[in-house]
């Protein structure tokens, strides 16, 4: 039987492809059809497919040869693969993918929002597997390395220079801009929304009498930390101890199922967490520097004068 880091990896791969293909089609079905131009190098693309005529895949492909070399000195080998897997993929279903001859949605508006919808699941799908598409990704990425900033804001701030210039274009107006924006927005709101979706953290105090047993299945089982809290029942009187554990919010289930199994009766008070960092979590992250462990010493303390004797 194949083991389960097999069924995880293929898990990621196939999750990577469907944001992959997701991207690629809100492109060429919802805004190349109307002449919108979105953010960052696929924007750039896009106005070079206006002025030219030339695809936007080769563009893409063309544009993310020198990026993958900066992908591999600064983020490392195995994001550098995950880029080219995500370049290749991505050239290859926009190329695949045909752009209508007519919009499959007449309404501007409403094409630019679903064209948002679905490139931004797709980008936050495929950001959460540790792949990129090359480009703007790249830059996300790296600056998200060192800082807490949210990706879909970093997307919103960086798209914003490049669906500007595009009102210099020949036969576009300020509504053609507008509506690149109303892409561009939807699809940071999506990729924020995937984002906290995924990764959001919860806390749980599991209260039984049976705590040894479940705290075990939770390290062995579900690979998370536990810590175990010295407790009394003040209606029984009875001491016992609490489990406390931090664990993702799509890992609660299958924690439910596994304390229910051993003993139904438990007590479980969940609650949602803004953030959480550590291992197996979010790294911490303070700038782009690391700090050394002699800047976190505390300095020498002044020696009290010979006359001071009294306690501060």
């Amino acid at each position: 039987m194949l083991d389960s880091g097999f069924w995880g990896r293929f898990r990621g791969t196939m999750l990577v492809v469907l944001g992959l293909a997701m991207f690629a089609c809100a492109w060429n079905m919802f805004i190349l059809p109307h002449g919108f131009v979105g953010g960052g190098f696929g924007g750039i693309c896009a106005i070079v497919f206006y002025l030219t005529g030339i695809p936007v895949s080769m563009t893409y492909l063309a544009i993310n040869v020198v990026l993958c070399t900066i992908a591999y000195l600064i983020l490392g080998k195995e994001f550098s693969f995950k880029t080219i897997f995500g370049i290749i993929g991505v050239t290859f279903f926009l190329a695949v993918i045909p752009v209508p001859a007519q919009p499959i949605i007449g309404d501007k508006l409403l094409s630019a929002v679903m064209g948002g919808i679905i490139a931004g699941i797709g980008i936050g799908t495929y950001l959460l597997q540790g792949a990129s598409t090359g480009g703007s990704d790249i830059l996300i990425i790296i600056v998200s390395k060192y800082k807490n900033l949210s990706w879909g804001r970093l997307y919103l701030m960086f798209d914003a220079c490049v669906i500007t210039s595009s009102f210099f274009l020949p036969e576009r107006t300020l509504e053609t801009v507008a509506y690149g924006f109303v892409f561009t927005g939807i699809q940071a709101y999506a990729i924020d929304v995937v984002h906290s979706g995924m990764q959001q953290s919860v806390q749980m105090f599991i209260f039984t009498s049976k705590y040894q047993q479940i705290a075990d299945q939770i390290i062995h089982k579900h690979r998370r930390g536990t810590t175990l809290f010295e407790s009394i029942g003040w209606y029984t009187k009875h001491a016992t101890k609490t489990i406390f554990l931090v664990t993702r919010k799509r890992e609660t289930q299958e924690i439910f199922k596994t304390v229910k199994a051993i003993d139904e009766h438990a007590f479980i008070a969940v609650s949602n967490l803004t953030n959480a960092f550590g291992a197996g979590f979010d790294a911490i992250k303070a700038g782009f520097s690391k700090t050394r462990p002699e800047d976190c010493s505390l300095p020498e303390m002044a020696k009290p004068d010979a006359d001071s004797t009294h306690d501060a």
